[in-house]
């Protein structure tokens, strides 16, 4: 995280990865609404230095856009990231036949042939890399 010192970030403005480059001591170069195409591009040109991104969108992005010379650093790694649903706390029904919908998608491996198919690995499992960096915002 040190090395984003001096470096230009580029991303949307105000996200949690904006501000973390930012307190790192990147400059932040912003975008709104912008194509992963449009990213890419900017790095692989040096109009930027970095993005800082979930690290399955910006695997789908690099995989999408395989003429853009980048790549994702490997085994850099931190915050780790849980995604779940929100539900009204009255409709307790449709949060079980989503849990059950979700569980039998896992049991029958569907879970998994969609994660490798759009993710290029399975979501659906905990990731071998355990993270023990914690950097945040503030």
């Amino acid at each position: 995280m040190k090395d984003l010192k001096g470096k230009k970030a580029a991303g949307e403005p105000n996200t949690s990865y904006m501000k973390i480059a930012e307190k790192y001591g990147a400059k932040a170069v912003t975008y709104d609404n912008a194509t992963n195409d449009q990213y890419l591009t900017d790095v692989a040109k040096g109009r930027t230095d970095v993005i800082l991104n979930d690290y399955y969108l910006q695997k789908m992005s690099v995989a999408a856009l395989p003429d853009i010379p980048v790549k994702i650093l490997e085994d850099v790694y931190f915050n780790a990231n849980f995604t779940g649903f929100l539900f009204d706390k009255k409709n307790q029904a449709l949060k079980e036949k989503v849990n059950q919908a979700l569980a039998s998608l896992k049991k029958d491996g569907t879970l998994k042939k969609l994660s490798e198919q759009y993710f290029g690995t399975d979501v659906s499992v905990k990731p071998k890399q355990e993270i023990t960096e914690k950097v945040s915002a503030e």
